[in-house]
């Protein structure tokens, strides 16, 4: 709630030399420091207070930030946002029912011969490439349904047939038949993780739930946060149980020929797991930090990262680390390698995508089109056998501020935005085999599948 002196404030209207009058089509530029106390004193003014000291001590906000004159009226913030449309509307940068989002630039610089330091804000090899410029992508939404429970993790398989794994510690198991104009899709449940000498489907709080399929599409596997792993066929025929497996499990893939599943767990250990006897085959310690992804390269080589931004690269032969080195300045959220094994992409807190080439661990491009925090991304999955098409460098990444972006891996051309800023986070997101299909799980248990087209 804010003040009753702020609320007369807003109900009365400000006087002319309150500085909050029309926009000109000149505005002059705002010194970061006084952007961020007019952020600070939204907050403060609409009442969000524990809002405004976080902010303030985040971005160290001064007491009067340099302004000689504090005569601020509540809603300068937005009258300035105002004046910004307003001037680029003039200047041709949007048109007049454009939105301020569109100005948020997609940055990259991509170059074999320059490397990227975790200290990336020079942008001297930046190409910037204009809205304009950019190749439409259509998006068709073909299925939305929504559960009470966060979607934790999700997987296609060859046939069309995707997983999911939600936090009431289900997985279910979803069909779709193309229509002409609408997609017929069943679901049926395929597990669940709870409470094993009761037939109800627990509802739990602390049950993540991850699934994946096997390359081959012939087997499934599954974990929770509480130390089960279990593997089963397609059909849905239980094999067994992995022994002895470490609780808090935040990431588990499988590599490229099906024989092996790794899974890391929050505490940094990293085990490998035989699909044939369910035995663990290898475990490393390599981060002193929480390890946050990790995913392979090929059948026997993976990379991993962790909180404090470290990136290392091993083999399942050679336990140890090989050369952990600093890829992002905040913590690394996630890491993805795409189908070829020759390119890799990593989200970070810092509200970057990097793009790496490894073995000299050189950093060959940084994408910037996001407002908050890169959560999950996603490699276009062509198959290998026609890389030639035009989409089998394409990238998908996902922020806490709910857009998608998605962008062209070789150029750093962001081909499209999806989404307004609205809505809950997306907590995971990855194409289907035929790389025709987007399916994304969002936190408050939306499930969205939509179709890509004109790429």
């Amino acid at each position: 709630m804010a003040t009753d002196s702020s609320a007369d404030e807003h109900n009365s209207k400000p006087d002319e030399d309150d500085d909050c009058s029309t926009p000109v089509s000149l505005l002059p530029p705002v010194p970061a420091e006084h952007l961020n106390f007019l952020v600070w004193k939204f907050f403060k003014d609409y009442g969000y207070h524990v809002t405004a000291e976080l902010f303030a001590e985040n971005n160290a906000v001064k007491e009067n930030a340099g302004i000689e004159d504090l005569n601020i009226c509540k809603g300068s913030l937005n009258k300035l946002l105002e004046m910004l449309h307003f001037k680029s509307v003039v200047d041709g940068d949007i048109s007049q029912a454009g939105n301020l989002y569109d100005l948020v630039p997609g940055e990259c610089f991509l170059s074999e011969s320059s490397s990227c330091t975790t200290e990336t804000s020079s942008f001297e090899h930046c190409q910037f490439y204009p809205e304009e410029s950019f190749r439409e992508v259509e998006v068709k939404y073909i299925m939305r349904t929504n559960y009470n429970y966060s979607i934790c993790s999700l997987d296609w398989n060859l046939e069309d047939l995707l997983l999911t794994g939600s936090a009431d510690k289900i997985v279910r198991l979803w069909n779709f038949e193309d229509k002409k104009e609408e997609a017929k899709h069943s679901c049926r449940e395929m597990t669940s993780f709870g409470d094993e000498n009761n037939d109800v489907n627990l509802p739990v709080s602390n049950g993540v739930i991850l699934v994946s399929w096997s390359l081959q599409g012939d087997l499934i596997a599954a974990a929770d946060s509480s130390g089960k792993l279990r593997i089963w066929k397609k059909d849905g025929s239980f094999i067994f149980n992995c022994l002895n497996v470490p609780e808090n499990i935040v990431v588990m893939k499988w590599n490229v020929n099906g024989r092996q599943l790794l899974t890391a767990t929050t505490d940094g250990i990293i085990s490998i797991w035989s699909s044939s006897t369910g035995n663990c085959i290898a475990r490393c310690t390599p981060f002193e930090d929480d390890i946050t992804d990790a995913d392979w390269k090929d059948d026997a080589t993976f990379s991993a990262c962790s909180k404090d931004g470290m990136l290392f690269h091993c083999c399942v032969t050679d336990a140890n680390a090989k050369s952990p080195f600093k890829g992002h300045v905040n913590s690394i959220n996630m890491i993805k390698w795409n189908s070829t094994g020759n390119m890799a992409a990593t989200g970070s807190s810092d509200m970057m995508v990097k793009v790496w080439r490894f073995g000299n661990e050189r950093c060959i491009g940084c994408l910037r089109g996001h407002t908050a925090e890169v959560n999950t991304l996603a490699w276009h999955s062509t198959d290998p056998a026609v890389l030639a098409r035009p989409a089998s460098d394409m990238l998908i990444s996902c922020s806490t501020d709910t857009v998608i972006c998605l962008w062209n891996g070789r150029n750093g051309k962001r081909l499209r935005k999806i989404g307004n800023g609205y809505g809950a986070t997306v907590n995971v997101i990855m194409w289907n085999r035929s790389g025709q299909r987007i399916a994304a799980g969002r936190q408050d248990g939306t499930l969205e599948v939509l179709e890509v087209k004109n790429f």
